[in-house]
């Protein structure tokens, strides 16, 4: 398997595990911010819990997409409907994940959270356009398949 490949499916892993630990730890971490930022744990803090679960889930369906991805490339299945889905899947989940950024940071006044939201929306472009540019390198491999 190649090098880059293999450091990239292993990345994909680390972030898993990651994402997993700081889902579990999520309580713990919502109470440091609550006393960092003087935020009721009752009623914000509850918000910020349940949202960083539903990001959460977002960033593994997100990771599990991007496992699948490299793992059709490291089969030599680059330019396929499948990849183009997976991608514009990515992008989605991007773009969710920042529009409850974008809103948990004006419920809990916590404004570092919407420049998250914002970041998060301009990967989702980003990726949005790879995808674009997948499915285009899709349809070309297409018809050059048929010229042969």
């Amino acid at each position: 398997m190649d090098k880059k490949l293999l450091l990239s499916k292993s990345m994909t892993g680390a972030f898993a595990v990651l994402t997993i630990a700081l889902t579990v730890l999520g309580p713990l971490l919502v109470d440091l911010v609550c006393g960092w930022y003087a935020i009721p744990r009752n009623t914000l803090g509850n918000i910020l819990l349940v949202t960083g679960y539903i990001c959460s889930a977002l960033a593994l369906v997100t990771l599990y997409e991007i496992f699948g991805l490299l793992a059709a490339i490291s089969k030599g299945e680059v330019f396929t409907a499948a990849n183009v889905r997976r991608i514009r899947m990515m992008s989605l989940l991007c773009a969710l994940a920042g529009v409850v950024a974008m809103i948990d940071g004006v419920v809990t006044r916590l404004f570092f959270l919407g420049t998250i939201g914002l970041a998060a929306l301009f990967m989702a472009l980003l990726v949005r356009v790879v995808g674009d540019a997948f499915e285009t390198a899709r349809r070309m491999k297409g018809e050059l398949d048929l010229t042969i």
